[in-house]
């Protein structure tokens, strides 16, 4: 989600940007012309085809097209150096899915043992693959969050009752209806309130029921 534009200023910025015409301080001057840092954030965010066949991120204009870097000139450092996409970058030149990456595997990782339960692998790999990894970094690093699933990383075992253990909150509750199949044909969290999220767990989770709902509780997660 890009952030909310502040009131432009074309007494303190009389020069526009070159992309949306407003008057906002300039962060870089592309072929194109000066681009505010707005436009920049979306011109990292930008993907499709080039005209030219190139699939991936567009910063750059050509003919009022997005443009990958080669056709359109624009010199920007997008390209990830731990699993080399072409993405917008987020810290110490990995992109953003990377680092989500290695913080779910953090969270969910058992210091002690430095080893993940089975039962969390699938979970794990649903969170992971949010389609916006800053969307699911945002929400990962509340603090309720966080002590979530650093909690489920050292129960000795998952089950409805490990849920049950944790402290009382909406992300145990989502959590515990999509990773925990505790109330199948809910598909929301307020579904998943009315259609009672105390029922018993019909036996251990199987990895294809919890991978399954862990991709839906991410999902959930994504939308919201």
């Amino acid at each position: 989600m890009s952030r909310p534009r502040k009131a432009e200023d074309p007494i303190r910025w009389p020069v526009p940007c070159a992309r949306c015409g407003q008057h906002h301080q300039t962060v870089a001057r592309w072929p194109d012309g000066g681009v505010c840092g707005y436009c920049y954030q979306q011109a990292k965010r930008t993907r499709g085809t080039c005209a030219c066949g190139h699939e991936g991120v567009l910063p750059g204009m050509v003919d009022d097209q997005p443009a990958c870097r080669r056709c359109s000139g624009v010199r920007l450092n997008i390209d990830c150096e731990s699993c080399g996409a072409e993405d917008e970058l987020h810290s110490r030149g990995r992109c953003w899915t990377c680092v989500l990456g290695n913080v779910v595997d953090d969270l969910l990782t058992d210091p002690v043992t430095g080893s993940m339960a089975n039962e969390l692998v699938p979970l794990a790999a649903a969170l992971k693959s949010m389609k916006r990894a800053n969307s699911g970094m945002t929400w990962i690093r509340q603090k309720h969050v966080t002590a979530f699933l650093r909690n489920l990383a050292v129960a000795p075992t998952i089950t409805h009752e490990t849920f049950d253990q944790l402290p009382d909150s909406r992300t145990r509750e989502v959590a515990c209806s999509r990773n925990m199949a505790c109330s199948p044909d809910a598909t929301n969290f307020e579904g998943a309130t009315r259609t009672g999220l105390r029922k018993p767990l019909n036996g251990q989770p199987t990895p294809k029921t919890v991978s399954s709902s862990a991709a839906t509780f991410a999902g959930t997660i994504n939308a919201g």
